[in-house]
């Protein structure tokens, strides 16, 4: 339960009101959990041998490199910057928040396979490079590849919190709810899709 508040006061509650007053930049491993958009940065020779996730209707699989660099033990900077989120107005629509949705329920889905390979990369750390330091795509693509093979019954608990959660909110969650329900199957095999079409592109 600890650890848990950890993690959203690190990641969610924002990084305070203090005024910026100047940039200061850490070379450090870069804990994940530590990531706003734009305030870290690592070697483009990361992602010029293993690309970003080619996930289209999901959230969070940007975050895909960042576990890598930091499981590999590979350096990143780490800036101080402050990042503040607004909804743009796209997102306060009908559309909008059905699509938002859609792709969030697609994040949790990709978290069966994600987690998985998470775990294994941080198992394999510097074993993930090669003899000049460099990220092996090879041994990242059969991770991807292995996790395919998990049993999807943890993601269809998944739909089933969720269809629970939105339902009991009403109002448009409720709706959103209703429409996951006919959706089921699709999204069942995206998130699966998703990995194997990553793998692929990484092995390319």
């Amino acid at each position: 339960e600890e650890s848990r508040r950890e993690l959203v006061e690190e990641s969610f509650r924002g990084a305070g009101t203090d005024p910026f007053t100047g940039d200061r930049s850490t070379l450090t491993l870069v804990d994940p959990m530590r990531v706003d958009m734009c305030n870290i940065a690592f070697s483009r020779a990361v992602y010029e041998r293993v690309p970003l996730p080619p996930a289209t209707r999901t959230i969070g699989s940007d975050y895909f490199l960042i576990h890598l660099v930091h499981d590999a033990t590979l350096p990143g900077v780490l800036h101080n910057r402050h990042i503040e989120n607004f909804y743009t107005p796209e997102r306060r629509t009908d559309a909008g928040f059905h699509a938002y949705q859609t792709r969030f329920v697609k994040f949790l889905l990709s978290m069966l396979y994600f987690h998985f390979v998470y775990d294994r990369m941080a198992a394999a750390g510097p074993a993930l490079l090669d003899d000049e330091q460099r990220v092996r795509p090879e041994a990242v693509a059969a991770l991807l590849r292995e996790s395919t093979r998990l049993d999807p019954d943890e993601n269809l608990w998944r739909l089933d919190r969720v269809d629970t959660a939105y339902r009991k909110l009403g109002g448009r969650y409720a709706r959103f709810a209703e429409s996951l329900s006919t959706r089921r199957e699709l999204l069942l095999d995206e998130a699966v899709r998703d990995i194997e079409e990553f793998a692929l592109l990484t092995d390319s």
